[in-house]
């Protein structure tokens, strides 16, 4: 007994077997004996777990006592009970509750119920149920037995005490710790009091207390208590089978405690101990090895693992047999090794052994089973063989649900294996719930500080971290974490462990501190409590290496990783997955390094290993698959990078299933690699599969939902798509700020990805907004030198080159350099890049030698990274190509496209898109050069290419034939090149969406054509088709909306919109000016248009000072030699040009052929264009034959650039048009603006501006020629056009509607004329706004009209009007301000103010010699115009002077057959016949006459007005016929070519009557006036000043009739008008005051005439000088009525002063004068100072000497002289003067009928006066007889007859 207490069961065994060996040999009956040794030696085989055998001796021993006893005994109870134990052992459960239930059966009715044997039989059958995790009927039936135990026994009893102790292992197995504590310790006090302190069962009870700690994870407290137990174990040598349990129970709290060492010290006593109780074959032996073995497996120490197993498995085969439970067992711990190595074969193998063993046991439920199942299926899990994996823990599930209880910890562990499994398969609700359950069923069982607590929590922190819900994750893991320190201590393993796990989650938010904390944690443990090649240590190292990976500190992380390599290819078998994982993480450094080649090689590594440990179908091939399709796409091997994905995806797809997250991944990286493809559809297709699937599998808001949603953005981006782009990235911004927070580095890629959107939307504050996001978060997280700094200051740099701002883009670009140097090295490609960009805007600085340096340093890279014979090196052939482009050095450029496009040929041959690309170039090239031919070839060999290769509707097609539309475009074929861009557009259409940018360009485009047909409204309208998407995918402030307001603005200019044009160019500036700084390139554009605008508004200095700002960016980045530079100079030219600025202009030209010639050479259309422009400068300048020559240049260049019909010809055509039309050559003028018509029509159709503007000039020259109806006639063509192109309110109309009214003004219809005038106003004040220069040209024309109706002062103010305008436009010195001098000047000559007209047209001279120099046909007009002043003020002399300078100008400038000449000699002729010098007159008048017919034919209206100066001439003379005949003549042209209803009709009428009244044909002359009178009041209304004038004359025509009170009231109507028209103090009002005066003298109304002449004087002296000529008729007047009145003193004194101002105003010659004297000759005849008289009219006689013998105004001189010899009784001198006054009027035919009759009335007043009655009776007799037979008198003879008599 003794022996068997101390487990010597096999000595005892022996001596019962030898015993019951003697009572067989002695060959007797089997008795009670028998059955006692049966039932021993059973009992010694149960404790050898030898259970068959042991129930084998029960059996016999209980047919013996069956025999004897019968079957109620207690004896056969007890066997019964012992059965029972033994097949509770066995886990025959319900066997040992059948034996334990006929156990209970026997002894309840043999003994009383509460005999505490039947208290033993409770707690055996509750011991069967506790094995079944059955705790509550356990307890319940613990507590029947305590119940029978506390009424039969002492509340003391040991086996009181026993009972609690049975409920405190319950509680333990159901977690109910501090319940089994309180048994525990009820238990301790009971044995306690009744046993000594160092009693084996208070031992127990102290062990019991440990396991309950130990299994609270309260390590030290277990450890404490095992100490106690072993303290009270040792001094017992009974106890030492005990003490070796405490020692391996020790061991495994240190175990668990990561504390190896000490827990391989621990097993070590426990395994010398069994060693000296049971010898080295005992099966409890095996067991240790078992302990020892499985913390050599914690330790890493796999091969002394299999070693310690390998003994253990041994030492049960010989112990136990081969099929004993315990050796499953150890097959099992084998198997845990090999799944540690990674040889997962091998370890299913050993699984399926232990399974087999199990499975030979009776029954297949058993709970041991579950367990082996539990094994195979983690093996499958790290095979990746998830579903096998899920089969075998449902199988183990199964059984455990089926032999256990619902909350056994067990089925806890299983559902916590399969929450594993679906985390890795990424079925995360699943995982969640299978956690959920474990969880649960744990806490139930523990408290929530219990170990197993701690890896619920860490397995659900995987959850969320694979879930992206990382701060849930911490949460997880920090619970783990806290729970782990207080039960494990410090330095646990586990602990490092979770202390990994949290660094993967801070690596996962880019919290790469924190994460490199973490595994610096992990590492110090692990360094503390592994051996130094333990593989944790290895994955501490790979861990640690993949943040450095992360951070981009390629450099560390190779470190790292090599490190990890180190130690996993120390272990025996370098074919471990992990080698593989290792290797793999070196290849994706090594990419990121750019060294392919050792990336390809250690992936090669890594593909090699995991398919000689997986196969070729576990996940971890997939993912060498897809690494090598990374580097695939890094070399640009697209095919084979889909090939790798391809089969990537198909192992996943067969080992995960379509629905894994794992296969999203592979969807999203397929997109991404047909995104690089340029395939966008297929890519968006394959990332929407993808975020089907994680939305299917992960949580909304997991970080792999944010990935996907983010390369969707990417792709959107790539489309166009800007807003769904933005839209997918604030997705992934939400999401990833929910999982990581804001300071992650996945949040500074969104802000950065969002910025890249905004930086191509042009949203450029908000690109930097997110960028400068972004890199807050990058420096916060990342390094310094980190490149993904470096990417976002290289993102940086670019938006500030698109602004323009390009000093801070080169900076961004030198940091991220300098980054990436320290990085990568000089050697990498993402090096190359950053010199390209600086290159690039070096380039957009124009500073090309520092841009080709860093084009060439990026050459260089890639050179050596891809060699000569590589597509990156053609690529940087192309950008060093486009580089001489944009510098026009085109022979460079198109070298460099060669060479790029050798190495395609190399590399593609000749069908390939990049080939095409190439071609693309060359055109470009060609196209920019003008050599439109080359162009064309080479991009139809592009279109020809892309035909085979790609399909009809692929965008790159799309591309070529927009490239071919521009070089159409450029050829001025607009119907091919709208053909080419519609072409476009249906593919692009047909490509993308209808909102793409590249759809957006196209109608732009096809916009720009249609401006230049002209078709503005579908221009507009196309511009707006592309505006409206670009508001749709680009923000309201991008540099594209910007360029398409600018396109709108120029149509709008061209429509005359100039408000509307200067809105868009506003917008224009505006956003351009929000996105670039202020000397950014695309600024120079708006400034142009800017002043293209301000130019057409005549806001020259304005319109200067944007071209200035536009020339100022151009030359910093440019420099000066640029054609750009041309163009510009181009625009300001035509401003200096409408400034008058000659010179300057000249000087521009001169610049802009100097760069033509230097960029272009000499035959470009370029040159054609400047010479144009000289040209036009020399036609301003009146230098007709140099325009014409540069005209010619210009011609012979087109026509070697273009063919015939190129609408370049148009201009120059329309130009020498121009010229020939200044030099009067109306038919060649014709016949070039015919030639300019025919090509617009070719070109443009009939519905163009350019053909309006033909139609316009053509009616020009047929105005200047006559054809007033053909005038009109080809402007009603061109406003048709107009009005439909350009609606009824722009420019070009309204400068139709004034040259149509110019036409009416000429033809005398001034109300249409007004009308037509006005409106142009209206046009103009619409779009240029009141204070346009354009509006002073119209005021003019206003002005002018007003001034033919006599409205001076409303001429006056529109005049002053333009001339406030023009001085305020263009300064005071622009010969439009010259015109309106001239203008005023004209008005003031009419209203008689000479000096004011001679001031203004000196002003106006002044201008045109400052501005046009002293030969030009202006200053020849203004000389003119002087000449006429002179004249009226009689300064003949200086007046002929003008003429004449104005002679000479015209003869050198317009040759001797301009019509403007005719106007000179026309001058001078009226001067001559204002003289009296009638032939020199007439001699100019017929050389005047001579040119306007050789120039408009014999019926110009020009003529007429010539006839009717001669008619004025012969009327001077008394032609009267010839007069008549004269006017006549001008009568009918008039008639013939204005109508009968113009103002020169009504011209002639008064001249025709003005004869008729002469001759004394009164009627006649009154029926002309009426007539004259009819078309004035029809024509001019009835307040005009000429229709005063004609109620003046017929006045006259009354008064001459001695119709006094008709003439009067004809006198009065011309006063009230002249009162409203011209005011009250205009002297015209003041003649018709003495007009009136006159009638009234005739009718003696003496105080009438007195009032009327006061009146007349007061109006003279009110608005003029004391010297003003009108005047004298006034002082006349009264002068009269004192003569009248015998004042002759007074009336002296009134010719004196009348005298003073004619001698101060007239020179001494002048006729007036002469008339003045004559009337001094009256006063001293009226005085009888006749010798006083006579000096006078010497004096007169000699002022006549300058006119003709026969003037009209020396025959009253003659009569007066007639009158002194008379008063001195001189008769015979009074007869020959009266007879020269005869001869002389005869003669000359002037008046002859009233001055006859004046004669005789005078000499009949002699004779009164000498009161010879009968004398005056007879000679008023003979005046009476006159008067009726005045007609009959046709010659001197008979005139002096009756004189005579």
């Amino acid at each position: 007994e003794v022996k068997k207490l101390e487990g010597d069961s096999i000595g005892t065994l022996f001596h019962h077997n030898k015993s019951i060996e003697i009572k067989l040999k002695m060959d007797r009956n089997e008795g009670l004996d028998d059955s006692d040794s049966y039932f021993n030696t059973a009992n010694i085989y149960h404790d050898q777990g030898k259970y068959d055998r042991a129930i084998y001796m029960y059996e016999k021993s209980l047919k013996i006592k069956l025999s004897v006893y019968g079957n109620n005994h207690p004896f056969i109870a007890t066997i019964y009970n012992k059965m029972g134990i033994v097949y509770n052992h066995q886990c025959k459960y319900n066997t040992a509750i059948s034996m334990h239930e006929k156990s209970l059966r026997i002894q309840l009715s043999t003994l009383y119920d509460n005999h505490p044997t039947v208290a033993d039989t409770y707690d055996n059958m509750a011991d069967v149920y506790c094995a079944q995790a059955m705790y509550d009927i356990a307890i319940s039936i613990y507590n029947m037995s305590l119940k029978i135990k506390l009424s039969a026994l002492t509340a003391d009893h040991l086996s009181i005490s026993i009972s609690y102790s049975k409920m405190g292992i319950v509680y333990i197995h159901q977690g109910k710790h501090d319940d089994a504590l309180c048994m525990f310790k009820t238990s301790l006090r009971i044995q306690m009091s009744v046993l000594d302190d160092n009693h084996p069962h208070i031992a127990s009870v102290y062990h019991n207390i440990g396991a309950v700690y130990h299994r609270q994870g309260k390590y030290f407290k277990a450890i404490c208590m095992y100490e106690k137990s072993l303290i009270n174990n040792l001094p017992m040598f009974s106890n030492r089978r005990y003490i070796t349990t405490t020692y391996s129970n020790m061991g495994t709290a240190y175990s668990n405690q990561g504390k190896y060492d000490n827990a391989i010290y621990m097993y070590e006593k426990s395994l010398k101990l069994q060693l000296s109780i049971h010898g080295d074959n005992h099966h409890s032996i095996a067991t240790t090895y078992d302990n020892i073995g499985t913390v050599y497996n914690y330790q890493g120490r796999y091969d002394d693992a299999i070693c310690m197993y390998e003994k253990s498995l041994k030492i049960k085969f010989s112990s136990l047999g081969d099929q004993y439970s315990s050796i499953a067992d150890t097959y099992s711990y084998i198997g845990a090794v090999y799944t540690n190595q990674g040889k997962y074969d091998a370890a299913v193998s050993m699984y399926k052994k232990s399974l087999k063993i199990k499975l030979s046991r009776p029954g297949d439920n058993y709970p041991s089973f579950a367990i082996i199942y539990c094994n195979i299926g983690s093996v499958y899990e790290m095979q990746g063989k998830y579903d096998s994996a899920i089969v075998m823990y449902e199988k183990s599930l199964k059984i455990e649900l089926s032999t256990l209880a619902n909350g056994h910890p067990r089925i806890a562990a299983t559902y916590n294996n399969m929450g594993n499994v679906y985390c890795i398969q990424g079925k995360y609700d699943n995982a969640a719930c299978m956690l959920e359950k474990s969880l649960k069923i744990q806490l139930s069982r523990f408290d929530d500080n219990h170990p197993s607590i701690a890896t619920i929590y860490s397995n659900m922190g995987q959850v969320y971290d694979n879930q992206g819900k990382y701060d849930d994750a911490v949460c997880m893991f920090e619970k783990s974490l806290k729970i782990q320190l207080s039960t494990l201590g410090d330095n646990h393993p586990i602990i490092a462990d979770t202390y990994k796990k949290l660094g993967n989650v801070y690596k996962n938010q880019g919290k790469y501190d924190n994460a490199v904390c973490m595994y610096k944690k992990s590492l110090k443990i692990e360094m503390l409590t592994l051996d130094d090649s333990h593989p944790s240590i290895a994955s501490t190292y790979e861990n640690l290496g993949t943040v450095y990976y992360h951070q981009d500190m390629y450099d560390d992380a190779v470190s790292l990783f090599k490190k990890s390599l180190e130690i996993r290819l120390s272990r025996p078998d370098d074919n471990n997955s992990c080698i593989a994982t290792t290797y793999n993480n070196l290849g994706l450094v090594y990419g990121e390094q750019g060294k392919f080649e050792n990336a390809v090689c250690m992936y090669e590594k890594s593909f090699k290993i995991t398919l000689s440990v997986h196969g070729d179908n576990h996940p971890n091939i997939a993912a060498t698959y897809n690494n090598r399709a990374i580097i695939y796409k890094y070399l640009g091997n697209y095919d084979q990078a889909v090939c790798m994905l391809r089969k990537s995806l198909k192992i996943l797809l067969s080992s995960i299933g379509f629905n894994h997250p794992n296969i999203a991944t592979m969807y999203k990286n397929m997109g991404l690699l047909y995104d690089s493809q340029g395939k966008h559809d297929i890519a968006v297709c394959l990332f929407e599969k993808s975020l089907k699937i994680e939305l299917l599998t992960l949580d909304d808001n997991h970080p792999n939902t944010a990935k996907t949603y983010s390369y969707m953005g990417k792709v959107y981006h790539h489309q166009g798509k800007y807003d769904d782009a933005v839209c997918m990235y604030e997705k992934t911004l939400k999401i990833q700020l929910s999982t990581f927070g804001h300071n992650h580095p996945n949040v500074a890629t969104t802000y950065s990805n969002m910025g890249n959107v905004y930086r191509h939307q042009g949203k450029y504050d908000d690109a930097l907004c997110m960028y400068e996001k972004s890199i807050k978060i990058e420096f916060s997280t990342l390094s310094n030198n980190h490149p993904s700094i470096a990417t976002t200051y290289c993102e940086m740099g670019l938006v500030k080159q698109h602004q323009g701002r390009h000093d801070d883009a080169i900076y961004m670009y030198k940091k991220s350099l300098k980054i990436r140097l320290s990085t990568f090295g000089v050697n990498h490609p993402c090096v190359a890049t950053i010199y390209n960009n600086i290159g690039v805007a070096y380039v957009d600085q124009g500073k090309y030698d520092s841009a080709i340096c860093m084009l060439e340093k990026s050459f260089k890279i890639r050179l050596s990274i891809f060699g000569k014979n590589d597509l990156n090196i053609a690529n940087t052939y192309d950008n060093m190509g486009s580089l001489y482009m944009y510098q026009d050095n085109y022979d460079d450029a198109i070298f460099m496209f060669k060479k790029s496009l050798e190495i395609k040929l190399s590399i593609y041959g000749d069908i390939h898109p990049s080939i095409s690309t190439s071609y693309a170039n060359m055109g470009s090239v060609f196209d920019a050069q003008g050599k439109y031919g080359d162009a064309l070839s080479m991009h139809q060999k592009s279109l020809k290419i892309k035909l085979l290769t790609l399909s009809d509707n692929h965008p790159d097609v799309a591309i070529t034939y927009y490239n071919i539309g521009l070089v159409y475009y450029n050829l001025g074929k607009y119907d091919k090149a709208l053909s080419m861009y519609e072409k476009s557009l249906a593919i692009d259409l047909s490509s993308f969406r209808n909102n793409h940018p590249s759809i957006a360009n196209t109608y732009n485009n096809i916009g720009a054509v249609y401006h230049y047909q002209g078709k503005y409204d579908e221009a507009m309208h196309m511009y707006e088709k592309s505006l409206k998407i670009k508001l749709l995918t680009v923000d309201n402030n991008h540099p594209l909306l910007a360029n398409t307001y600018s396109n709108m603005g120029t149509v709008y200019n061209v429509q005359g919109k100039y408000n509307d044009a200067i809105f868009m160019y506003k917008k224009s500036l505006k956003i351009k000016l929000l996105t670039f700084d202020g000397n950014h390139f695309s600024l120079t554009s708006i400034y142009n248009n800017m002043g293209t605008i301000y130019f057409h508004q005549g806001r020259y200095e304005d319109a200067i000072c944007m071209l200035k700002k536009s020339l100022k960016i151009k030359l910093s980045v440019l420099g000066e030699i640029h054609q750009s530079i041309a163009d510009l100079y181009n625009n300001i030219e035509h401003i200096y040009f409408n400034q008058a600025r000659f010179d300057d202009v000249m000087y521009i030209n001169e610049k802009m052929l100097k760069i033509y010639l230097s960029t272009l050479g000499d035959n470009h259309p370029g040159i054609a264009i400047t010479y144009n422009n000289m040209g036009s400068a020399y036609i301003a300048q009146g230098k007709y034959v140099e325009a014409l020559c540069m005209f010619e240049k210009s011609l012979k260049i087109q026509l070697s650039t273009f063919d015939d019909n190129h609408f370049s010809f148009t201009d120059t055509f329309n130009q020498m048009g121009a010229v020939y039309y200044y030099q009067s050559k109306y038919d060649d003028a014709i016949c070039m603006y015919q030639k300019s018509l025919k090509i617009a029509l070719a070109t443009f159709g009939f519905n163009h501006p350019t053909i309006a503007t033909m139609y316009n000039n053509i009616g020009l020259v047929y105005s200047y020629q006559g054809k007033y109806d053909d005038a009109v006639c080809m402007y009603e063509k061109s406003l048709k056009i107009q009005l439909s192109i350009l609606g009824d309110n722009h420019s070009d109309i309204d400068i139709v509607y004034n040259n149509i009214a110019c036409i009416y003004e000429v033809q005398g219809k001034y109300s249409k004329a007004r009308c037509l005038f006005e409106k142009s106003l209206k046009i103009r004040s619409l779009i240029f706004g009141d204070n346009h220069f354009s509006l002073a040209g119209t005021y003019n024309n206003i002005g002018s009209i007003y001034q033919h109706q006599g409205k001076y002062d409303d001429a006056v103010c529109m005049y002053e009007k333009s001339l406030k305008i023009n001085l305020s436009a263009l300064g005071d010195n622009h010969p439009d301000i010259a015109t309106t001098y001239n203008n005023l000047g004209i008005i003031y000559r009419e209203q008689g103010k000479y000096d004011d007209a001679v001031c203004m047209y000196e002003k106006s001279l002044k201008i045109n010699l400052s501005a046009l120099g002293d030969n030009h046909p202006n200053i020849a007009t203004m000389y003119n115009n002087m000449g006429l002043v002179y004249s009226d003020q009689g300064k003949y002399g200086d007046a002929i002077c003008m003429c004449q300078k104005s002679l000479k100008i015209q003869l050198s400038t317009l040759g001797d057959n301009h019509f403007s000449l005719a106007n000179t000699y026309n001058n001078m002729a009226t001067i001559y016949g204002a003289q009296g010098k009638y032939n020199n007159a007439l001699r100019l008048f017929k050389k005047s006459l001579k040119i306007k017919l050789s120039t408009f034919g014999d019926d110009h209206v020009s003529l007429a007005d010539t006839y009717n100066n001669v008619g004025s001439i012969y009327n001077s003379q008394g032609k009267y016929d010839g007069a008549i005949c004269m006017h006549k003549k001008s009568l009918r042209i008039y008639l013939t070519t204005l109508g009968d209803n113009h103002p020169r009709i009504a011209t002639s009428y008064n001249n025709i009557g003005s004869i008729f009244c002469a001759q004394g044909r009164y009627d006649d002359a009154i029926c002309m006036y009426q007539k004259s009178l009819k078309i004035l009041l029809s024509t001019l209304g009835d307040n005009h000043p000429h229709v005063a004038i004609a109620y003046g004359n017929i006045g006259i025509a009354y008064s001459s009739q001695g119709k006094f009170d008709d003439a009067i009231c004809m006198y009065e109507k011309s006063l009230k008008i002249k009162l409203s028209t011209l005011g009250g103090n205009h002297q015209s009002t003041a003649t018709t005051y003495n007009r009136i005066r006159l009638a009234y003298g005739k009718q003696g109304k003496h105080k009438n005439v007195v009032c009327t002449y006061k009146k007349s004087l007061k109006i003279n002296f009110s608005p003029l000088d004391d010297y003003y000529i009108s005047f004298t008729a006034t002082f006349n007047n009264i002068r009269l009525v004192y003569d009248n009145r015998d004042k002759y003193n007074n009336a002296d004194c009134m010719y004196e002063k009348s005298l003073n101002i004619k001698f101060s105003t007239r020179d001494g010659n002048h006729l007036g004068i002469a008339n003045m004297i004559s009337r001094f000759v009256n006063v001293y005849c009226h005085q009888k100072k006749y010798n006083d008289a006579a000096c006078m009219y010497d004096k007169i006689l000699n002022l006549f000497s300058a006119f003709d013998d026969n003037h009209h105004s020396i025959r009253p001189m003659y009569s007066n002289m007639g009158v002194i010899c008379y008063y001195q009784g001189n008769y015979n001198s009074t007869t020959s003067s009266y007879e020269r006054a005869v001869t002389i009027l005869v003669n000359a035919y002037v008046q002859a009928y009233s001055n006859l009759t004046k004669i005789y009335r005078n000499i009949a007043s002699c004779y009164d006066t000498l009161n010879r009655n009968d004398d005056a009776t007879s000679i008023l007799g003979i005046s009476n007889n006159t008067h009726s037979s005045i007609q009959e008198v046709d010659t001197v003879n008979q005139i002096s007859t009756n004189l005579s008599y």
